[in-house]
């Protein structure tokens, strides 16, 4: 039996599996564990083991007092050769903040009975930044709590009267992040999400009611700003962008999301009769699970002057980083996980 060919260029060739054995059915001698048991994706399909994966994979099987379910697969990858790299992070004590002096009650209050009692202080260093009207990127590990960086601002700006636009990549997350904001169930706070798949009277009652809205940037370049003078009311208000999962926007699909971001700051400046431009109107938050390498920064050039934020706090900067920032052209800073 001919070798697979792989999947990502420039791998070698995985090895032909067996004969008679099929796709799933791990060979003699491969461990099982209970830990180990995916289940199947439909009604009637075989279970299939993440040893029969490796199995698969022609990953040696380790001993039996291997460690469970993923990190025991990525300890054979290691094995095998095809995983370049594993680095184990040591737990980190999180530092408490106190809530911002700014935040209404009532929505500390509903974060409260969310589970939340106090913000983390990259969260903290987050929404104030954003609240005092710098643009902020916001690069944390994943499950650090990047929503609340950018829903303190942005829900405490719907209160008092502004507009706040989510931007996701996928219909998905857009309407993950719905049922987030809708749980609070903060009186005044009305989240609409628009999308492909949004019926006509929904999309009417957006426009006429919503204050916050949650779409893609595809929706905003074919339906929100080729319409901009019927969602008048939406844009004159418009305080918050939130730009989700940010490091997804590269190459030439990053470059046309930044050319239509540049669109939604000259229309909501052209709405909100702001001579000095939309910087002093709109606030911009970028957030990613990614380090902020110089891609990242590189692609995120439609931000100007914007505060890096990580899990440490707000990231230094040098007096060239400063001198960047200063020329006609900005960029953001840049920032690094730690």
């Amino acid at each position: 039996m001919a070798a697979t060919a792989p999947l990502v260029p420039d791998e070698p060739l995985l090895p032909p599996r067996p004969a008679g054995r099929p796709l799933g059915v791990p060979a003699a001698g491969t461990c099982r564990s209970a830990t180990s048991q995916l289940h199947a994706s439909a009604p009637g399909e075989p279970h299939v083991s993440a040893a029969a994966v490796a199995a698969d994979l022609h990953v040696p099987a380790g001993p039996a007092t291997a460690a469970p379910g993923a990190l025991r697969i990525l300890e054979r990858g290691a094995q095998s050769g095809r995983l370049t790299h594993l680095e184990h992070l040591p737990a980190r004590r999180g530092r408490l903040a106190d809530w911002p002096a700014w935040v209404p009650r009532h929505l500390t209050e509903a974060l409260r009975d969310a589970g939340v009692s106090r913000p983390w202080a990259h969260q903290a260093t987050a929404a104030e930044s954003a609240h005092a009207g710098r643009n902020v990127i916001i690069s944390t590990g994943t499950a650090s709590g990047k929503s609340l960086g950018y829903l303190l601002p942005a829900l405490t700006g719907v209160l008092h009267g502004g507009t706040a636009l989510y931007l996701a990549p996928t219909r998905a997350l857009a309407a993950d992040q719905l049922r987030i904001v809708r749980s609070l169930g903060i009186p005044g706070v009305r989240a609409a999400v628009l999308d492909g798949d949004t019926p006509a009277p929904q999309r009417s009652w957006a426009r006429a009611h919503a204050t916050y809205l949650l779409t893609t940037p595809d929706m905003l370049h074919h339906m929100l700003l080729p319409r901009h003078a019927r969602w008048d009311g939406f844009f004159r208000r418009l305080r918050y962008v939130i730009i989700d999962e940010c490091h997804g926007y590269r190459g030439v699909f990053g470059s046309h999301v930044a050319q239509v971001l540049r669109r939604l700051r000259r229309i909501a400046a052209h709405h909100s009769g702001s001579p000095d431009g939309p910087s002093c109107e709109v606030t911009m938050l970028a957030i990613t699970a990614e380090p902020m390498l110089p891609p990242i920064v590189r692609m995120l050039a439609f931000i100007p002057l914007a505060t890096p934020v990580w899990d440490g706090g707000t990231a230094a900067t040098t007096s060239a980083d400063r001198a960047e920032n200063a020329s006609p052209n900005p960029t953001p800073m840049m920032a690094f996980d730690r």
